[in-house]
């Protein structure tokens, strides 16, 4: 399959445009103890978004949106709700044991976080020929169990289980590509999850 390398750089993601977002089939990524900084352009309330899968199911939905955050309590600094966001800049992202987050994946486009690494959840370590994240992306697009990935210098790790988003900086590249399956995997466990 062929598929674009989309990077998250300072102010604007660089995507192909909403009109191409409209077209492509779409799939929601979940970052789990993470929150994401970006350009937020609507917020719902908490009574009205209950939970981290309702809230990747709005960012679905509006092909302006490219990443949610969602916090179920009220901080110091933050109300309770969903964020939907426009763009990210690089390195706009951090550990939070109060939020999830998430990012929006085109099908054929794997969206590259330079210097991001996801901990856990790995398949065993895959050698790549060379030290572009396009190749572990493209690993990751072979197997259908795969969500996303880090890689560190041609070392690859694919993501079987959702992981943590750290920013490592240096030689680390973190990356999500376009799988339904498990997106829905994600939502169903956020919504068992909030049943409970």
């Amino acid at each position: 399959m062929m598929h674009s390398m989309t990077r998250l750089f300072p102010i604007v993601i660089l995507l192909s445009g909403t009109a191409c977002l409209a077209a492509s089939p779409r799939a929601a990524v979940p970052l789990n103890g993470t929150v994401i900084f970006g350009a937020d352009y609507t917020w719902f309330n908490i009574s009205k978004v209950t939970s981290t899968a309702a809230c990747a199911r709005r960012c679905i939905a509006d092909v302006g949106c490219i990443a949610w955050n969602f916090r179920p309590t009220p901080s110091d600094s933050h109300v309770a709700g969903c964020w939907l966001q426009s763009d990210i800049s690089a390195g706009s992202y951090a550990s939070s044991s109060t939020s999830s987050a998430g990012l929006i994946v085109s099908q054929g486009v794997c969206t590259d976080i330079p210097g991001g690494d996801f901990f856990g959840g790995d398949f065993p370590p895959i050698q790549m020929k060379s030290e572009e994240p396009a190749e572990c992306c493209a690993e990751c697009e072979k197997n259908p169990k795969c969500w996303g990935y880090s890689s560190c210098g041609p070392v690859c790790f694919l993501k079987a289980e959702f992981a943590i988003l750290y920013n490592r900086g240096g030689n680390f590249d973190a990356g999500v590509v376009y799988n339904p399956k498990a997106s829905q995997l994600f939502l169903d466990a956020a919504e068992g999850e909030l049943a409970n």
